[in-house]
């Protein structure tokens, strides 16, 4: 009966799987590790290493075998290794696991996810899985590219087609002079526009952006104006031109949301880019919407914090407040006047290696 019963809780620690059952699970384990892209680091609540995979210890530059790193401190190859000990066990009710966290470690900037390993219930450990961000920002940058042409080809084939209504009415009426006066009046204000955007922001990301930006807002009844004191000399030194992009995009995006919702506004959205002072980047996106509570702007950058009622919205600030933190940037909130809200954005314009981060 003993050696029945010590059979009976093997198996069940076995989860009763037989012994060539488990070599084939472990089999599979190891090749599932090494077939995805992303690396894989497993740790244990001490944080001893658990398991890892090539692509994890390539993306580190960790220069060691599995098999020696097994049971070591993650701490002595991973610098800083706080993203992957969670919190100490004495505080596990803010345990959390993490999803697209931007974490720097080993001097590579990654894109990170945290799962809980859960035993019987209990916290044991953490799966670390990363990527470089730079391969994300492709990606982003390629979709970002895409959607953006998309959208800049769908608002001109708008505007132009109600523009060549007015010429064609004119024509048809016999009033050629004011349809050639029509035709130079566009003419001359869009390249004011063209001229304006690419001789004050020295970045063509950014200067296709807001001009895509500018004809959305025309197309939605909204005025985008641009503060006399813009000036973008040279490409942000912490954050690719997609990366400041997709600030700048989503802040617009929301002013021009949150303006549309007030009955009452002026319609004018505002904007300020300028690196004039040399040590900082500053962006100021000012809307005319109904404006924010101070009790919930902390709430805002929560990811799927929104109060549009659609899925997939909350993820925009979220991104902003993402992006501008890991440089060590600093995100501002204020009262517009007469109504409305400005989103302050200041980061830091020098090298990541002269900086304190």
């Amino acid at each position: 009966l003993g050696a029945w019963l010590f059979s009976r809780h093997i198996k069940s620690q076995m989860y009763g799987m037989e012994p060539e059952d488990i070599a084939l699970s472990l089999r599979v384990q190891n090749s599932v590790f090494e077939a995805v892209y992303e690396g894989i680091i497993a740790v244990d609540k001490q944080g001893r290493i658990l398991s890892a995979n090539q692509r994890g210890l390539k993306i580190l530059g960790i220069a060691r075998n599995l098999s020696y790193l097994q049971g070591r401190m993650i701490n002595e190859y991973v610098t800083p290794a706080d993203f992957f000990l969670g919190v100490k066990m004495d505080d596990f009710s803010k345990m959390s696991q993490r999803k697209h966290e931007v974490i720097t470690c080993n001097g590579e900037t990654l894109v990170a996810t945290r799962v809980n390993i859960l035993e019987e219930n209990k916290h044991s450990g953490w799966v670390v899985s990363f990527r470089p961000r730079n391969d994300l920002s492709t990606l982003t940058s390629q979709l970002t590219q895409v959607q953006q042409q998309t959208d800049n080809l769908r608002v001109l084939s708008h505007e132009y087609a109600n523009k060549l209504s007015t010429i064609s009415g004119l024509i048809q009426i016999g009033a050629y002079e004011e349809a050639l006066k029509t035709i130079r009046q566009e003419t001359e204000t869009h390249q004011q526009l063209i001229d304006f955007i690419s001789s004050t922001f020295n970045s063509k990301v950014i200067a296709g952006l807001l001009l895509g930006k500018y004809s959305r807002a025309k197309e939605l009844g909204l005025e985008l104006h641009f503060d006399p004191y813009c000036r973008l000399s040279h490409s942000p030194t912490r954050l690719t031109d997609d990366e400041l992009a997709a600030i700048i995009g989503n802040l617009l995006d929301n002013a021009y949301e949150a303006t549309l919702k007030n009955a009452h506004s002026n319609r004018c959205i505002s904007i300020l880019i300028s690196d004039a002072n040399a040590a900082e980047l500053v962006v100021e996106v000012a809307d005319n919407g109904t404006g924010i509570p101070k009790e919930i702007r902390d709430s805002l950058f929560i990811k799927g914090s929104t109060s549009k009622t659609q899925p997939g919205h909350g993820i925009g600030l979220y991104l902003v407040h993402q992006l501008v933190n890991h440089v060590g940037g600093t995100i501002l909130i204020d009262n517009a006047e007469p109504a409305g809200t400005i989103f302050s954005l200041f980061i830091p314009n020098e090298s990541l290696e002269n900086g304190n981060l």
